[in-house]
């Protein structure tokens, strides 16, 4: 097990006083008031600081939690795969290079062995990749980690089920993908729990077991139901993959743009909600442009102050407050 190396005392000192008071009254705000708040916004020009603020932030949440829970799950979430991959590494206070993991949601089953082991864990995700049910096919290790974990458990047609989830990938990279990778840390009880949530639904478990059946001897490319299927069981994956998550902190970066992520009526933002609705998870959101300041009449659709009604929505949780403002 990896040794926590954290000491807040070193990260707020590298920061400038305003940064500091910053760090300071979110801190309180999130921890020791009387009436503490579960989101908060820090919204300032570019260029002032705030994920060196955010760092200061996680820094003294990791203090103050340390011997109140089994472990830390840190989750950033940006909007660029690359930016996600170079800001989770400059939010680790501890140190730690094993603690950090960037990665998609469904894809946490293979991490999820070292995330229990750790008192510290940092994970990254984006909206595109973690949370987006439109992109339907996903990514090939994706794909290869629901085959993993269904076959031999579920009662289908295996050919079928490998046509089901090859997609768009050559026969011989399948062949490899489905043959020779085998995921590592994904225990026994995570496919049993994944073959479970396939079963209880009765509806999506015939769909399954029919398209297998009529596809075992060829891929149905364009079939709509093909597409339908392998949505719905990366859905399912990222499902269960939040359930082994214990946020504790979520920071939101530059949330403006994934804004549709924070709307609760919105559809396509369920697993996103599920995250900010863990119990007891501060959610931290930075952002220059908060919500946009200005609209024309051009713009009906993307109106300024329905922005900024929805930005504040999010953060109060509830539509009675943003009433009475």
């Amino acid at each position: 097990m990896s040794t926590e190396r954290h000491d807040t005392e070193r990260v707020l000192a590298r920061l400038k006083d305003f940064q500091r008071r910053t760090v300071e009254y979110v801190f309180r705000r999130f921890y020791l008031d009387p009436d503490p708040t579960n989101r908060f916004l820090v919204a300032d020009e570019v260029g002032l600081g705030k994920t060196l603020v955010a760092r200061g932030i996680i820094a003294k949440a990791i203090e103050h939690l340390r011997g109140k829970v089994d472990r830390v799950d840190i989750v950033y979430i940006c909007s660029n795969v690359s930016i996600a991959s170079q800001n989770i590494h400059r939010l680790n206070v501890s140190g730690v290079q094993e603690f950090v993991r960037p990665t998609r949601l469904s894809l946490l089953p293979m991490e999820i062995a070292d995330i229990r082991r750790n008192h510290v864990n940092y994970v990254s995700l984006t909206p595109g990749t973690s949370f987006d049910p439109k992109s339907r096919d996903g990514h090939v290790q994706e794909r290869a980690l629901i085959h993993h974990l269904l076959k031999k458990r579920l009662r289908v047609s295996p050919a079928g089920l490998r046509r089901l989830l090859q997609c768009r990938v050559s026969d011989d990279n399948w062949q490899w993908w489905t043959h020779e990778w085998k995921p590592e840390s994904v225990d026994k009880n995570i496919a049993d729990g994944f073959v479970k949530i396939i079963l209880s639904d009765n509806t999506l478990h015939q769909r399954i077991t029919d398209f297998c059946a009529r596809s075992k001897r060829r891929v149905l490319w364009d079939d709509p139901e093909r597409l339908e299927l392998v949505s719905e069981l990366r859905f399912r994956l990222a499902e269960m993959s939040l359930e082994m998550l214990e946020p504790d902190l979520i920071i939101l970066d530059e949330f403006q743009r994934f804004k549709n992520l924070l709307d609760y009526s919105n559809p396509e933002a369920r697993l996103a909600q599920r995250l900010f609705q863990y119990p007891g998870v501060k959610t931290l959101l930075l952002s220059a442009t908060p919500y946009k300041m200005l609209s024309f009449d051009n713009e009906q659709e993307d109106d300024h102050y329905p922005d900024f009604l929805n930005t504040l929505r999010f953060l109060f949780e509830s539509d009675a407050a943003v009433e009475e403002i």
